[in-house]
């Protein structure tokens, strides 16, 4: 029966693509196979939908709320006060001059790949910042005659960031967080510690990174390029172009300066993710708070304070969508791995362990259970602290070593199949820039899926030949 279990997941998550494919909503889409995978493994599908799924959404919530609730607001103020146009203006400046020349496409890829990378290595969420940041790529590909439907794969440049040591995100935050719940959960039993923070494999980690960027800085522009030459042309679609007066907007230094705060609090300082996140928010508010506008939705004039509130009331308001967009599929993964049918799956992972290395063994478990559940963190929760962990101490690895190997390479390869079409980030993009799976994946998928990969891969790599790497973090 654990065959026909398997054989029932597999075409559940296949159906979810399908679906989401589609343009099928994935909330409702993701009932559908949660039913299929209880039937096929004998489960109870009212309890597997009520208790299971919904199960699953709570764990995830507790995780997640911190670093989705405050990244919203710190992208709706940081927004708000002009300090995203500031840097990209700067940016555009610097990188991007009003003639035309041989490397203008690559300019503006980088001008997008450097700004959105500072927003992320400074705390804003990536999901929030597909509608803090999307008016200003919208701009940079108007004024180099960018096809609209390179705008998902140009704003998947920062994934090779999510993952990245020190990155105050959702793929470091929780790798982090599940190999130290699996220390404190070993110690209890007697096991030496060997907790790690947020810039375990610092040297290795960011090695990765450099590599993801320059294959992803040198495909993008030949891609559009190619477009462009087969006469694919700039248009806004269904697209609200909106363009913000630069005349009065804040200093693009004290505008890195909220970000810079972040990242000091939580990489350096070590503080947690709710606190480096408020003090970036603090920040914003503090320095820049003049610079909200102070005029409503009806161009009627309003107070400080009232423009203030407004964006605090923006900000809350987007992040339950993006929370509950980052934590379906993890009601769907806590579904499959309650089933007999996953226990299969762990098996092999265990039979493993004896054949290859450790570290290869935390690539491919982590890359699998990432696919099957479409959830990084929902997949970094069960990797480390249920199967790596668990069979490094078993085989009486030495976790006080190895412990940041793990960490990284789970952490890098929880980034690869995590942005499948029926993902929850792919999905929002598609629907914010009005294109289609169809139309647009192809470099999204190439970059946030194949480069990512080879990343990991690297990673996997480097802990094998050189594992003193990691000793730096």
């Amino acid at each position: 029966m654990e065959i026909l279990g398997l054989i029932g997941i597999l075409v559940a998550l296949i159906l979810f693509i399908v679906l989401v494919y589609k343009n099928c909503v994935s909330y409702w889409s993701v009932m559908i196979c949660v039913a299929i995978v209880a039937l096929t493994n004998q489960l109870n599908p009212l309890e597997a939908l009520t208790k299971t799924f919904v199960g699953g959404l709570t764990d995830l919530f507790l995780q997640m709320f911190s670093i989705v609730f405050c990244g919203a607001i710190l992208g709706k103020l940081f927004t708000d006060v002009g300090a995203a146009n500031s840097i990209a203006t700067a940016l555009i400046k610097r990188f991007l001059p009003g003639e035309d020349t041989k490397n203008k496409i690559f300019q503006a890829v980088l001008i997008l790949f450097i700004f959105n990378g500072l927003c992320t290595m400074g705390g804003i969420d990536g999901y929030v910042g597909i509608f803090t940041m999307f008016p200003i790529y919208m701009l940079v590909c108007k004024k180099c005659d960018i096809p609209r439907r390179f705008l998902p794969g140009m704003m998947f440049l920062n994934c090779m960031f999510m993952a990245a040591p020190g990155a105050p995100q959702i793929h470091n935050v929780m790798a982090v967080a599940a190999m130290n719940s699996a220390s404190a959960a070993a110690v209890e039993e007697g096991a030496i510690p060997f907790f790690v923070n947020t810039t375990a494999g610092l040297i290795p980690g960011w090695i990765c990174v450099v590599i993801i960027a320059v294959l992803s800085l040198t495909y993008m522009p030949r891609a559009i390029k190619k477009a462009q030459a087969k006469g694919e042309h700039f248009d806004a679609g269904g697209c609200e172009m909106i363009e913000r007066d630069t005349s009065n907007l804040p200093h693009w230094f004290v505008s890195l300066l909220p970000l810079v705060a972040v990242f000091v609090c939580y990489s350096i300082l070590h503080l947690d993710i709710f606190w480096a996140l408020t003090i970036g928010i603090a920040a914003t508010v503090i320095l820049m708070g003049k610079y909200l506008p102070r005029q409503d939705v009806r161009g009627n004039r309003i107070s400080l304070i009232q423009s203030l509130v407004n964006s605090l009331n923006m900000g809350a308001g987007q992040y339950p969508n993006a929370l509950l967009s980052v934590i379906t599929p993890s009601g769907l993964a806590a579904v499959v791995t309650s089933t007999a049918a996953f226990g299969l799956v762990i098996g092999i992972f265990y039979g493993m362990s004896a054949a290859v290395p450790m570290a290869l063994v935390a690539l491919i478990a982590t890359c699998v259970i990432v696919a099957l559940t479409s959830s990084p963190p929902a997949a970094l929760m069960i990797v480390l602290p249920n199967i790596i962990v668990p069979i490094a101490l078993q085989a009486g690895v030495d976790m006080t070593v190895n412990a940041a190997i793990f960490t990284r390479i789970a952490a890098i390869a929880a980034s690869t199949f995590e942005s499948l079409p029926f993902n929850g980030m792919c999905v929002m993009l598609m629907g914010v820039s009005h294109c289609t799976i169809k139309e647009s994946y192809k470099p999204m998928g190439v970059i946030s899926v194949g480069f990512t990969l080879i990343g990991a891969i690297i990673c996997t790599i480097l802990a094998i030949i050189a594992p003193g790497l990691f000793a730096i973090g």
